[in-house]
């Protein structure tokens, strides 16, 4: 089963490590399931890394894991002790609200959140504990404050909005749960009505856009009252089967026979399930959502016609083991099954906002200004061990490439967001899964390696920015032992030797430098223009 991914992270060997490295090894490892190294990765980072960010990140980090996936809350709040920052008193405030269950400990560690913020995200940061807080204490009014507050500020993220939607639905508050309804799904707004006559419409609605847990609040319906309760026992499932992956104790046979004793029969039918087992990334496990869009486009490269069937995704029960270990980072963001493909919305939603707020609000941006500058120095080093490797500084300085000029043809932010959701969909979806059903149903290729190393040419060459290919998966997933790993690391040494450039210098050249070089390594282009 092929992936498309977004992750963020560095794949560097896995030998003894130096401690100013250990931030980067454990970044590249995070998502495979020996997580004790990992943590123990951490651990030395924020011990010894020259960076003080950097130490900080790697605690909490090294926390989350010691508390999700080990179960030890001692250990967690010993490595959080020392950090009086936002970041830290969030993830404190999470580990006892979800693991131990303590909510004055949580709402003490909120409040210290708060209390430590010294910019104006970091205070609206604060105030996610604290608004599910406000809901566990059944005080729906105070959480709808506060999460529209983050909302007005930041944005309506998927997260946000739908925690806002629960909240309305619970304090009875219609008006407020349609706008947040209508804010979850921003870029899919077929699926909102305009209106509603009453709360069993409302549900109603709900319902048909596979938000289910939501919509059983409102309905008096058994089997959609059923259907969200099994949802919420396979999340149980899928939480615990993914712990036990990470700790090397899991078991996929058990796993599978659990979650289908919980599925209703034909659930694909009346509910749109999509579900497949299976391994992504070398793991167990199980990709779980719910089809809200289904339609069919035809897709041409270099004269070669493919047709895909797209699919999209919503309300993911579970998206395999790296979104689950990443804690949402990073993941699968869709994959492809012959001629159709199927998307996770809730992994690209999100990303058009967060491009123009990165750009636009002026603490957002210096913050980073500061990760491209520390990212470029750290990349002068890495290029030195290898000289084709992971570079998130080059990756960083691409992006922000792309952005300035996408901001510059699409100045005002619904322009900018709609023009960016676009051309990321193109490329990686029409291009990259287009190429895929080009090459599976006309050459009959089935090596996930060649695949995604020819689908990933695709995207440099047909995206509106090929810079915007490169800046994702492409530059910051790089070797190891996965398809997507591999494929990145062939075409960065072939546009590395085509190029004859030094790989972190790639973004002195033009878009269409680029585009030549990707099709200078494409077999398709070659056959199809066999002088070029």
């Amino acid at each position: 089963m092929l992936r498309r991914l977004l992750p963020f992270f560095l794949v560097l060997s896995c030998a003894a490590t130096p401690p100013e490295r250990a931030f980067d090894e454990a970044e590249a490892i995070a998502h495979q399931t020996d997580q004790e190294r990992v943590r123990d990765l951490y651990r030395t980072a924020a011990k010894s890394d020259p960076d003080p960010l950097r130490r900080e990140k790697a605690a909490i980090r090294a926390a989350h894991l010691e508390w999700r996936v080990f179960r030890n809350a001692a250990a967690a709040r010993e490595l959080l002790a020392p950090l009086d920052t936002t970041d830290a008193h969030c993830e404190r405030s999470r580990l006892e609200l979800e693991l131990a269950r303590d909510l004055p400990a949580a709402k003490a560690a909120a409040a210290r959140a708060r209390a430590a913020a010294k910019t104006n995200v970091e205070r609206l940061q604060a105030l996610a504990p604290a608004a599910h807080l406000a809901i566990e204490e059944k005080r729906y009014r105070d959480a709808i404050t506060m999460i529209e507050t983050v909302i007005d500020a930041l944005g309506p993220r998927t997260k946000s909005s739908r925690l806002l939607l629960r909240a309305a639905i619970l304090d009875n508050d219609d008006a407020t749960a349609l706008r947040a309804f209508r804010w979850y799904y921003a870029d899919v707004p077929q699926l909102v009505p305009a209106s509603v006559a009453n709360r069993q419409e409302l549900g109603r609605a709900l319902a048909n856009a596979r938000l289910y847990q939501e919509a059983a609040l409102l309905l008096d319906d058994p089997e959609i009252d059923a259907y969200a309760a099994a949802l919420d026992r396979i999340e149980k499932l899928v939480d615990e089967h993914y712990r036990k992956a990470a700790t090397g104790d899991e078991s996929q046979r058990k796993f599978v026979k659990a979650v289908k004793k919980e599925l209703p029969k034909d659930a694909e039918r009346r509910f749109g399930a999509v579900i497949t087992f299976g391994e992504t990334d070398n793991v167990s496990g199980m990709h779980f959502g719910h089809r809200v869009l289904n339609e069919r486009r035809s897709v041409e490269q270099y004269g070669r016609r493919g047709t895909i069937r797209f699919i999209l995704l919503d309300n993911m029960i579970a998206n395999g083991f790296m979104v689950w270990i990443l804690d949402g980072r990073s993941g699968a963001g869709g994959w492809a099954e012959k001629e159709t493909v199927y998307q996770v919305r809730p992994m690209y939603a999100n990303g058009p906002i967060s491009a123009w707020l990165a750009l636009t609000d002026p603490e957002q941006r210096a913050k980073k200004d500061r990760e491209i500058a520390d990212e470029t120095r750290r990349d002068a080093e890495r290029i030195k061990t290898a000289p084709v490797t992971a570079l998130p500084g080059l990756s960083l300085r691409m992006e922000r490439q792309y952005l300035e000029g996408l901001r510059a043809a699409a100045p005002t932010r619904d322009a900018f967001i709609a023009r960016y959701r676009q051309e990321e969909f193109d490329h990686s979806i029409w291009a990259h899964e287009g190429r895929h059903s080009i090459d599976q149903t006309q050459f009959g290729i089935d090596d996930s390696e060649e695949l995604e190393y020819r689908a990933k040419l695709s995207e440099i060459v047909f995206a509106a920015s090929p810079r915007l290919a490169l800046a994702g998966a492409i530059l910051t997933n790089v070797g190891g032992d996965t398809p997507h790993g591999k494929a990145n690391q062939r075409v960065l040494e072939g546009m590395a030797r085509v190029t004859k450039i030094k790989l972190n210098a790639l973004d002195s050249l033009s878009d269409e430098e680029l585009r030549r070089a990707a099709r200078t390594l494409d077999p398709l282009a070659k056959s199809a223009h066999p002088a070029g």
